[in-house]
């Protein structure tokens, strides 16, 4: 089986996702559960109301504590258990195979993902996901696209590790001001001042490090935020505007429509009809 860096997934082209299952779990206190064959998908299982542990073939144990979620490779063959376990839906379970053409893996094993808690969206593409399979027409388009969603939350959670190495370390902070502040309000020198180098030294490390420029990075993250924004409520364009940080909603609307290739209310139609 092929592996690749999840790092790199964002870079991919023709990335597929089938065989897709997700379902609720409920666990009694104690039980363990052993894949007796090469597991034949990926899998990505969600501890929200108790305790977990895997043990591999050769006895190593990783313990993945309540409301962590795992990456489970296809082909492994796992144990697991679970402790601390509510009376009612104590795991989740999303499973899928991920190809280019042909399937492959992410590297590194049976893992717990650094996934940021404080970022409900990912829980919630996970519950929306289960949800959504749960229905007696299943609507495989949504799931694969939420499944991506999730893909992506996991390939920028694997790809934020590697800020730990080298001088990467230098510009963590301006990385982290630069992935979660919803408004972006400093300029890239204020943030180069917040890690006590240079403008010019943070651009290049910035660059090294997402291969592209501060600049284009916060403006592609302000288009993904306003395309979730527009998916998931009700804000008018011009609210939006003023959530992201823009002081004039028509540059907003400009820039939008560049970068999307339509305009913002054109994009907020497009999302209403593909939801009737």
């Amino acid at each position: 089986m092929r592996s690749f860096e999840a790092a790199d997934l964002i870079e991919m082209e023709n990335v597929d996702i089938s065989d897709i299952f997700a379902m609720r779990q409920i666990w009694r206190e104690g039980r363990r559960f052993t894949m007796e064959k090469p597991r034949p998908t990926n899998a990505l299982l969600w501890f929200c109301g108790c305790d977990g542990s895997f043990r591999a073939k050769c006895g190593d144990v990783l313990y993945a504590p309540r409301n962590s979620v795992v990456y489970i490779p296809q082909g492994s063959c796992e144990e697991v258990g679970f402790v601390n376990c509510d009376e009612s839906t104590n795991t989740v379970l999303v499973e899928f195979t991920v190809s280019d053409g042909e399937p492959f893996v992410f590297g590194g094993g049976i893992r717990v993902i650094d996934i940021d808690s404080a970022d409900v969206r990912f829980y919630e593409l996970l519950e929306k996901i289960v949800f959504e399979y749960s229905m007696p027409s299943k609507p495989m388009l949504k799931i694969k696209r939420d499944i991506y969603g999730l893909l992506n939350f996991v390939c920028e959670a694997e790809k934020y590790k590697h800020v730990e190495k080298r001088s990467f370390l230098t510009i963590k902070k301006g990385i982290e001001h630069l992935q979660k502040d919803g408004k972006q309000e400093l300029s890239i020198d204020e943030i180069a001042k917040m890690c006590f180098v240079t403008p010019a030294y943070f651009r290049r490390l910035f660059k090294e490090y997402f291969g592209v420029s501060p600049s284009e990075y916060r403006k592609k993250r302000k288009i993904e935020r306003a395309k979730e924004l527009m998916e998931h409520s009700e804000l008018s364009v011009e609210e939006l505007a003023i959530l992201l940080g823009y002081a004039d909603p028509s540059y907003f609307h400009r820039v939008f429509k560049r970068e999307v290739g339509m305009s913002p209310s054109d994009y907020k139609k497009r999302i209403k009809t593909r939801g009737d």
